[in-house]
């Protein structure tokens, strides 16, 4: 995710960084509060945000913050859930 309102900025940093997703690109940082709450979260979250969904699009957790390799287990798990 980026909050950007320059298109420019979010592809010099894709061509620097090739193996990161495409993401969501929200133009005015005064739109972020409207997409936190609409994904469960309070206003003053932080970034990095995580959504993790399974295989049919169903969201199973949201988490800010860093996820690293301890967290892969419960992940997967999370995913593999209904």
């Amino acid at each position: 995710m980026s909050v950007d309102n320059s298109a420019e900025v979010v592809d010099k940093f894709r061509k620097a960084h090739p193996k990161i997703p495409n993401g969501v690109r929200i133009k005015e940082f005064g739109l972020l509060e409207g997409w936190f709450k609409s994904i469960g979260l309070d206003a003053g979250a932080t970034i990095p945000i995580h959504v993790f969904a399974n295989p049919q699009g169903k969201v199973r957790c949201v988490r800010t913050g860093a996820v690293d390799e301890p967290d892969y287990d419960i992940v997967k798990a999370l995913i593999k859930a209904g």
